[in-house]
């Protein structure tokens, strides 16, 4: 297993494909489509427990299968990310079973989980953001001096912008989603395996 199993896929999606795309009318598969924006839905405390006593079977049954969430390299964004983690009981036909004995199933699992996770990473990236308000400042100073050349500054403003996408995508994240992931950081750093 990867030294943490979604981390890697969903922070990688989270800084390069922005915000996700709109539901897939024609499927109706969820997270692919309408149920793309369920990662940005607040939990509870009560989802947070679930998610803490579960999580550690889904990690289980996907080692006994030898798969990894970060298996989806594919995936062209979150949306599309989601929408695997709805169907992987699919894949894995003892998931169900096993959830069902901790008085769930994958179907009211995997939202918990694609909305604990993108809270996950938007408590690993607070410092970050910190540094990207002053990155701001520092690029529309630069950006607004005469001296700098018109190519390195298109390059400047190409860089605020991705830089913007991953603040506004970060701030989608509900706050008392990131309270919750704070509260409970030391078990979910135990799951997720981060140092």
């Amino acid at each position: 297993m990867k030294k943490m199993f979604i981390f890697a896929l969903v922070t990688g999606l989270f800084l390069s494909c922005g915000k996700p795309k709109e539901a897939d009318v024609e499927t109706g598969v969820p997270g692919t489509a309408g149920d793309a924006g369920i990662i940005y839905q607040s939990f509870s405390e009560a989802d947070m427990a679930m998610f803490m006593k579960v999580a550690p079977v889904v990690i289980d049954e996907l080692k006994k299968a030898d798969k990894e969430f970060g298996d989806f390299e594919d995936a062209k964004d979150i949306g599309g990310a989601i929408g695997r983690y709805a169907t992987l009981n699919k894949e894995l036909v003892t998931l169900d079973a096993k959830l069902k004995i901790h008085g769930t199933s994958w179907q009211q699992f995997w939202p918990t989980f694609g909305r604990v996770t993108m809270a996950v990473v938007a408590v690993t990236m607070d410092d970050q953001m910190q540094e990207l308000k002053t990155s701001f400042k520092e690029i529309d100073a630069q950006l607004n001096d005469p001296t700098i050349p018109k190519a390195q500054k298109d390059m400047l403003q190409a860089s605020k912008n991705a830089m913007m996408q991953v603040q506004a995508i970060y701030d989608q994240v509900p706050a008392g989603n990131k309270d919750l992931v704070r509260k409970n950081w030391d078990k979910l750093a135990r799951i997720f395996e981060i140092d």
